[in-house]
């Protein structure tokens, strides 16, 4: 088996519960991997921004499928991006506020991220842990950006019922995926961490038996579905561990860099020094 390039999802798979790494071990892996001319490539439902600020020893320099495949980038230049179009902002906001009141909202899109600007200071905190390039704007004004992603969060007791919903009424022009923590994300029908998979394959010349994925949540079995090494954290959902080629351990235990190590054992011989 010859991997070249792996992908990771965040939250839930590469970062432990505490949003951190093993940062020695992952860039002595990370040295191997490009002796190997092996990609390490970020998927995930954050800002690209916030991806960034995880690696600060190589910062730009990866391939980044971020905002679940709405913004796409390799070595800092757009690959692809893809926003939701602009004519369902109003009627997005509008359900939002009659039919699901209980909802925080946070936008994210091209020039930064935007959040109501009435929102408790509690809510405003916690988004600048997740986010960078902060705006608060009255959002029944029209909206001064193009938007990659509608982040919302519910009480966990309704987000099946907001999942729903929000399929029913915008699912056929719009997406709707989970991505933990009590979140759902809306992102535009042609987005989706499936095609920053396809769009990799096409940058590099690289067919589904030479990619590996790891993921935990909803929103990764899509990579899932498109390649042949798909591996899911012990900690993930039980319909995507039944969606994987196999169930490692959980993101607690830095499984996804025992993983990388072991395929680098297997295609090269390598194994790190002790």
């Amino acid at each position: 088996m010859t991997i070249k390039a792996v992908v990771v999802d965040m939250d839930g798979t590469f970062l432990n519960d505490e949003k951190t790494y093993d940062r020695e071990r992952f860039l002595a892996i990370k040295q191997e991997m490009e002796k190997q001319q092996m990609h390490f490539v970020v998927a995930s439902g954050n800002q690209y921004w916030r991806l960034v600020d995880y690696f600060p020893d190589l910062g730009e320099q990866l391939f980044y499928i971020a905002d679940n495949g709405a913004d796409i980038r390799y070595h800092s230049e757009q690959v692809r991006a893809k926003t939701i179009a602009k004519e369902f902002h109003r009627p997005l906001l509008n359900y939002l506020k009659d039919e699901l009141p209980d909802h925080r909202l946070v936008l994210s899109g091209k020039k930064g991220v935007y959040i109501h600007h009435q929102l408790p200071q509690d809510f405003v905190a916690h988004v600048k842990f997740f986010y960078r390039h902060i705006t608060q704007i009255d959002l029944q004004q029209p909206i001064p950006d193009d938007i990659f992603k509608f982040a919302l969060n519910f009480p966990a007791e309704q987000l099946a019922n907001a999942n729903q919903q929000l399929h029913d009424v915008f699912g056929e022009e719009l997406t709707v995926v989970t991505s933990g923590h009590q979140a759902l994300d809306i992102i535009s029908n042609s987005a989706g961490k499936e095609v920053g998979i396809r769009e990799l394959q096409k940058k590099f010349q690289l067919n589904k038996d030479e990619i590996a994925v790891f993921g935990d949540n909803m929103n990764d079995v899509g990579m899932f579905r498109e390649v042949t090494h798909s591996y899911a954290m012990g900690n993930a959902l039980l319909p995507v561990k039944e969606a994987a080629s196999q169930v490692i351990g959980s993101n607690n235990e830095q499984a996804v860099l025992d993983k990388i190590e072991e395929l680098l054992w297997r295609c090269c011989g390598w194994m790190p020094s002790s």
